[in-house]
């Protein structure tokens, strides 16, 4: 059988094999294509890329024309990576056919390549509530001086002023209401309790009530004392 039986052979038993994966692109000389694919791993999706093969002269005692290039999921480094194992394997094969070995070993080591894959690890994002800025003696300093610029009626002294003044309001109404109540009712004749002590001595030393019609004053009011006096005197009797 010649040489190039022997390569017709070897053609039509690797288009058996890889059947819709192979292409004939031509017989003299033997050209063609063989698409090897590579499954779907945990971390990486399913990948192919193409063999192409062209025969010389003097095939299979010298190495074909090999070309290798990328079709999905495969990087350029890859591809050159496939280079120096297609020429290991190639010369393994001298003088024998050894297309399917190389195509082979290629498919081999790129799966192996691929499930041996592990992704980088993605950076941990720590997520953190809002810090503010901390309190101390500078920062309050400089946070109060701004502040004070803004709103200058917020000062100590301007804050002081206005409640001493509040509080001096608010004690010279009391003081109006108090005189008020302890004034005479205009009209009424009717007289505190100093000021019948100061317009009669004699009731110093007296145990009589004055007459509440006259004086304006309303006993009625001490009736509940008396009361109480007397139940007292009674209890330690």
């Amino acid at each position: 059988m010649s040489q190039d039986e022997e390569r017709g052979l070897e053609v039509e038993a690797l288009q058996c094999i890889y059947a819709d994966d192979f292409a004939l692109i031509s017989s003299t000389p033997h050209h063609f294509t063989i698409r090897i694919t590579t499954p779907q791993t945990r971390h990486l999706p399913g990948a192919a890329f193409t063999l192409d093969v062209t025969f010389t002269p003097n095939y299979p005692n010298e190495l074909p024309v090999f070309l290798t290039k990328a079709e999905n999921n495969l990087t350029s480094d890859d591809i050159a990576q496939m280079k120096p194992i297609i020429v290991e394997e190639a010369n393994k094969n001298l003088g024998n056919q050894m297309v399917y070995a190389v195509a082979q070993r290629l498919k081999e080591w790129i799966d192996d390549k691929r499930a041996k894959y592990v992704p980088p690890a993605k950076p941990v994002v720590v997520e953190t509530k809002h810090i503010g800025t901390a309190v101390t003696p500078q920062t309050f300093t400089k946070w109060w001086n701004s502040f004070l610029v803004r709103h200058p009626e917020k000062t100590l002294q301007a804050i002081c002023a206005s409640r001493v003044a509040s509080h001096q309001a608010r004690r010279s109404s009391r003081r109006a209401t108090t005189t008020s109540a302890a004034s005479p009712s205009s009209g009424s004749g009717g007289f505190t309790g100093r000021q019948l002590f100061e317009r009669d001595k004699s009731l110093v030393g007296s145990d009589t009530l004055p007459d509440s019609g006259a004086s304006g004053v309303d006993w009625s009011l001490f009736a509940d004392e008396d009361d109480d006096l007397d139940d007292d005197d009674g209890n330690q009797s």
